[in-house]
């Protein structure tokens, strides 16, 4: 029997339970605490006997829905992070969220026309991104979307991913009105069809705060659908420029519909070019709602509602006029992202991008994998990136470090991190298999010669593998290279971290799970040779590299077009990883890596997501402070994309200057000095050449204010692209 836990119960020896948040018939949700990780999370358990007959298929149906859910790695969808099956517990864990649905929002606030779209934009590219994997939700209505406070704007979540229902058991008010009419037939499954019905009972929802029809029974629907095509009146809230939206979308004939999601999504974006949506695309929290008073904007927001609908006056009024250019990719200042002649936008399952942007001279072929999909050959533009080709000409260039490239102050720079040696000789790649069986004379042999580093080898590895250099030691662990006793000759780069405890060891070693998935379809992660979970340690290909910091410390500030490039590349990647969900939260110079490939460059992420144990100040270096966004109070367990935004965003400014705009000699000064700031400092202060459009992508990704961030890599991937074909008209060509 699975009852309901008691508070202050530890369900599988790791999640405390704090709080029970609803009990219903077949499941309970509590809010829970993870002692491994040290994070709040959400518990959603199945109740019932497993003598019950029908248990076996019920439990079938919870594990499947969460199974769903967790593969749909999507900013605007709850991520599942974990689901338990073990001692007879039958539950999911997922992210712990404040806020609250929008069901309830919506009783006390008016929403207006732009902030449906800003609203619904995520949620229905979160289900198009469902359909095209072949998944449908089942249960989307405004009962099942969560609205989540970031700072003074809201994101809404998509929750309760759902495979099957009794649809004759559902509420007739808070269920029945977002079903699509054919699954009023049980024997009807859903498609992405009924999703598309549901979604748009929803915005209709959002706007005139009742669905388009409600009844008191099962069978009033059924007759109500059985003797209509579809809603024949719209209420008078809803703008006329929706209805066509709503009309098709709601009509009682599946066929009649849009096919997915994805065709509602291309009818909002273009409903987009009508207003200036935010760059983050949240919605203003409302002052009517007491838990949401910490993020009322200091200037009240007058509601106006009309026929046509509701809107905020003064919501989005910024402080001078932005004539703003729109389209299916987004929106963008006239003056600050308009390229010089209109852009051609190239589809793709990832996104639009223009196509003349980084097109090379051949055609792209698009490699398609589970975490999307990236340019095959998005390394090679019109001419290579040739080391000699990488410097700026109109700066001095000195060997001695950045500090002599542009001259922000006297100080030394904060951003001037010690590159790992670069003194390493290409070597083969591993062969296909390792032999385990070596002489027990050989082994003697070859240790009685290998050096002495100040540092040894874990046991599991001391058996096949010999150190043969040490590039970087510290008290937490040390990077070189190793060879193994039966192929001396043959390097292979190590990494092995001194963990502290179990979280940081099981911290580390999915920091590099998560590297080898994301190698694996993606040239611009390292890769991982071979994983050594119980000694924290890894091999990876040893290979002639240097880092961002360590190449600019000698040969000079990049030139704008090239960072450009380089940006674009690290971007790419990191819109895969966060399609994967999964979060870095350790970019910055000394993690970015150039590979060097008869002489063309190419960048690789380094050491992904194995730092998120850290959650003091105290444990950083100075040099890492710059690269963390304020916002997380240098806590990396609380890292998520816009925090990794944030850490790009830094890397680029660190490219076009050489150097960071701070001189503070400790870790509590340097925080000091950036929080007395209200933002990064104009790089145009040292950097007069820098375009006013790149001075505002640095600033999107760079602001403390995570509302005024971008939310994914995707769209600042965009701009990138938009930004890279103004500045570099000739690499179009």
């Amino acid at each position: 029997m699975q009852s309901v836990p008691a508070v202050g119960d530890i369900l599988s020896d790791r999640y405390y339970i704090e709080e029970i948040l609803s009990v219903g018939n077949q499941t309970a949700t509590m809010k829970c605490f993870d002692t491994r990780l040290d994070v709040s999370g959400v518990i959603k358990m199945l109740l019932g006997d497993e003598r019950e007959p029908d248990w076996e298929a019920r439990r079938a149906q919870f594990v499947s829905s969460f199974r769903v859910q967790a593969r749909l790695n999507h900013p605007n969808i709850v991520h599942v992070s974990n689901i338990e099956l073990r001692h007879g517990n039958v539950y999911a864990v997922m992210e712990y969220l404040e806020g609250m649905l929008l069901d309830r929002y919506l009783r006390e606030a008016e929403i207006s026309a732009k902030e449906v779209i800003e609203l619904f934009l995520g949620i229905v590219d979160a289900v198009s991104m469902a359909h095209a994997g072949g998944m449908v939700h089942n249960e989307i209505s405004p009962h099942n979307i969560m609205l989540n406070p970031q700072g003074k704007r809201l994101s809404p979540r998509l929750l309760n991913f759902s495979i099957q229902r009794d649809v004759t058991s559902l509420s007739p008010t808070d269920s029945l009105p977002f079903l699509a009419p054919e699954q009023f037939d049980p024997r009807f499954k859903a498609t992405p069809v009924s999703d598309v019905y549901a979604l748009c009972a929803t915005i209709y929802y959002a706007f005139v705060h009742r669905p388009p029809v409600q009844f008191d029974s099962f069978c009033d629907y059924q007759m109500y659908y059985a003797m209509h095509d579809g809603i024949e009146e719209m209420s008078d809230f809803i703008p006329e420029d929706f209805v066509p939206l709503l009309q098709k979308g709601l009509r009682t004939n599946p066929d009649e519909r849009y096919e997915n999601a994805g065709g509602v999504l291309k009818v909002l974006k273009q409903l987009g070019e009508a207003y200036k949506l935010s760059a983050n695309l949240t919605i203003e929290a409302s002052k009517s709602h007491p838990q949401m008073a910490a993020m009322t904007p200091s200037n009240p927001v007058t509601v106006v509602r009309s026929s046509t609908g509701s809107y905020s006056q003064k919501a989005m009024t910024p402080s001078k006029p932005v004539t703003v250019v729109r389209s299916s990719t987004g929106s963008y200042s006239q003056n600050a992202m308009t390229p010089s002649k209109p852009v051609t936008v190239v589809r793709s399952s990832t996104g639009s991008y223009p196509q003349n942007a980084m097109t090379p001279s051949k055609p792209v072929t698009v490699v398609r994998a589970s975490t999307g999909s990236y340019p095959q050959n998005a390394m090679t533009p019109s001419k290579p990136i040739v080391i000699s080709d990488v410097v700026e000409s109109g700066y001095p260039q000195s060997d001695s470090g950045v500090v002599q490239a542009i001259a922000v102050s006297s100080r030394q720079p904060s951003g001037a991190i010690a590159a790992p040696s670069s003194q390493i000789a290409v070597n083969p790649p591993l062969s296909s298999s390792v032999s385990q069986s070596i002489l027990i004379s050989d082994v003697q042999a070859s240790a009685s010669q290998k050096p002495t580093f100040g540092v040894d080898l874990p046991q599991e590895l001391a058996s096949t593998y010999f150190l043969q250099r040490v590039d970087n030691i510290s008290e937490r662990g040390f990077l070189g290279a190793v060879a193994s006793f039966e192929s001396p000759d043959v390097l292979f780069g190590i990494k092995c971290f001194f963990a502290r405890s179990e979280i940081e060891a099981a911290v580390f070693n999915e920091g590099v799970r998560r590297a080898e998935i994301l190698s694996d379809n993606n040239p611009f992660f390292e890769g991982i040779l071979t994983r050594y979970p119980e000694s924290c340690a890894f091999l990876y290909t040893d290979t002639s590299r240097d880092s961002l910091a360590g190449f600019m410390r000698k040969n000079g500030v990049i030139s704008i077009d090239i960072a450009l490039h380089i940006a674009i590349l690290i971007a790419q990647a990191m819109e895969v990883a966060q399609q994967s969900g999964f979060v870095n939260g350790n970019l910055k110079p000394n993690n970015i890596l150039f590979e060097n490939q008869s002489g063309v460059l190419t960048p690789v992420i380094f050491d992904f997501g194995q730092r998120l144990y850290l959650n003091s100040i105290d444990r950083f270096d100075i040099d890492e402070i710059p690269f963390i966004a304020p916002d997380l109070g240098y806590n990396l367990q609380n890292a998520n994309a816009q925090t990794d935004i944030y850490a790009f965003g830094m890397c680029l400014y660190f490219m076009l200057l050489g150097a960071l705009p701070y001189e503070a000699q400790t870790n509590n000064g340097l925080v000091a000095e950036i929080l007395s700031y209200e933002g990064v400092p104009d790089i145009r202060t040292w950097r007069s050449d820098v375009p006013a459009e790149l001075v505002q992508l640095i600033q999107w990704c760079t602001a403390f204010d995570p509302t005024k961030r971008y939310v994914r890599f995707s769209d600042l991937l965009r701009d990138l692209y938009i930004v890279y074909h103004q500045i570099v008209p000739g690499n179009a060509k």
